[in-house]
């Protein structure tokens, strides 16, 4: 648990986030920041980057369950 004062909120925020991405190679940012809408016609496996159709409860690339 982190605290901090209201007004420093946004600053360690930041912090933390340069924290985590300096610990993760250009795939695990990546992989970190995508996000699943399980509305969305098609999405992005956070996993494999490969495609998945709606309505699919794995990947079909690598089989990460996303659904």
């Amino acid at each position: 648990m982190l605290a901090v004062a209201n007004d420093d909120v946004p600053l360690a925020i930041s912090a933390l986030r340069a924290q985590a991405d300096s610990e993760l190679d250009e795939a695990g940012r990546r992989s970190s920041s995508t996000v699943i809408d399980l509305e969305a016609e098609e999405n992005t496996c956070p996993g494999c980057f490969g495609t998945i159709q709606q309505g699919v409860p794995r990947c079909p690339e690598c089989g990460l369950r996303v659904g």
